[in-house]
């Protein structure tokens, strides 16, 4: 695993979701430090190692109490991201192999509305899709 390194920083935001996640979230970061521009991990009270992982990597932890998947899914949105792409994973995925590709299309692809978002749904059989966003601010950066 790596990042290829002749990708330069692109004008993304990443939310990664996780709740137990010491198995999965060095991979997970892994594979987008060093190509986003920004990185947030929303933790849903982790009571294993998640969040020290995520400080190995510079990584600020925002903690939501989980509730029901929707509202897990959608609560970030109330969350400032800097760019006007925000690519959202869970823990156990990776961006592996899409640096390029989501790299070109965040610095070429005209805003169709304020902000848009990417999600790797691979394991529920969804395409990436693009959705507003809010506004955006500072956030953490890896």
């Amino acid at each position: 695993m790596g990042v290829d390194v002749t990708i330069e920083r692109a004008p993304v935001s990443v939310l990664i979701r996780a709740h137990n996640e010491e198995l999965n979230l060095r991979d997970c970061l892994a594979s987008v430090c060093g190509w986003v521009d920004e990185v947030f991990v929303v933790n849903s009270f982790s009571t294993d190692k998640t969040r020290q992982i995520a400080d190995e990597f510079g990584i600020d932890v925002v903690q939501h109490r989980f509730e029901r998947f929707a509202q897990q899914k959608n609560w970030p949105w109330r969350m400032r991201f800097s760019n006007d792409w925000v690519l959202i994973l869970d823990a156990d995925e990776r961006a592996t192999g899409l640096a390029a590709e989501i790299s070109g299309k965040a610095r070429s692809a005209p805003p169709v509305w304020d902000r848009h978002y990417c999600e790797i749904g691979r394991a529920h059989g969804r395409e990436a899709t693009a959705i507003p966003l809010p506004t955006a601010g500072p956030g953490c950066r890896c």
